[in-house]
């Protein structure tokens, strides 16, 4: 946490009027950029529903894994600022409880030419099969539940480049859609991350 480094987006925001240029630096030779980076954190404040892609080694996974650790620190140690950690770099809401799917793992338990349709619960049940029952966390599995119903957690499916065969990645893909829309899990957040060319392709 102490040496995190802030991964920056491809997109961009007009500037706020008190991160404008001075008059002095206007002065410049070089054109005034009106527009700032969004970074992966502000970003995952203003989308419910957010795929970050990115080349390897961009920082995706370290993104993630620092977003977990300061929302599961912050409710461990709530008076020790982690959360202000990340409302200081663009974080907008409170806190959340993350659940992260790591989608290499759950493509496994798939055969390679798989074709059938994926229920809205299936990346849920796979969580609590090869996440917490696994960990003996499954006692967890009720309240972890609930926060994501209501709400309150961030669901992660991480990796989805890590998905071998193209079946299994339009199934995987489905499953995350599902996911999504069904009304059980409507009012959690979704975050994806992939490769750029992985996702890029058809």
């Amino acid at each position: 946490a102490h040496v995190y480094i802030e991964l920056l987006t491809d997109l961009r925001h007009p500037r706020r009027e008190d991160e404008k240029p001075s008059a002095r630096s206007q002065a410049g030779l070089r054109p005034v950029d009106d527009t700032v980076q969004v970074s992966a954190l502000e970003a995952a404040t203003e989308h419910r529903r957010l795929v970050l892609i990115g080349t390897p080694g961009s920082g995706k996974t370290t993104f993630v894994r620092h977003l977990c650790l300061c929302f599961a620190q912050h409710f461990r140690h709530p008076e020790a600022s982690w959360l202000g950690r990340l409302q200081r770099s663009g974080w907008k809401g409170t806190a959340l409880v993350p659940v992260v799917v790591e989608l290499r793992f759950y493509a496994r338990t798939l055969a390679p030419d798989i074709k059938d349709k994926p229920q809205p619960c299936a990346l849920w049940d796979f969580f609590v099969s090869h996440t917490l029952k696994k960990n003996s966390l499954d006692g967890l599995s009720d309240s972890l539940l609930r926060a994501v119903e209501e709400g309150r957690g961030l669901v992660i499916f991480e990796g989805l480049d890590e998905v071998p065969t193209g079946p299994q990645r339009d199934h995987v893909k489905q499953a995350i859609e599902e996911f999504a829309a069904a009304a059980q899990f409507k009012a959690s957040r979704v975050l994806v991350t992939c490769r750029s060319r992985a996702y890029a392709q058809p």
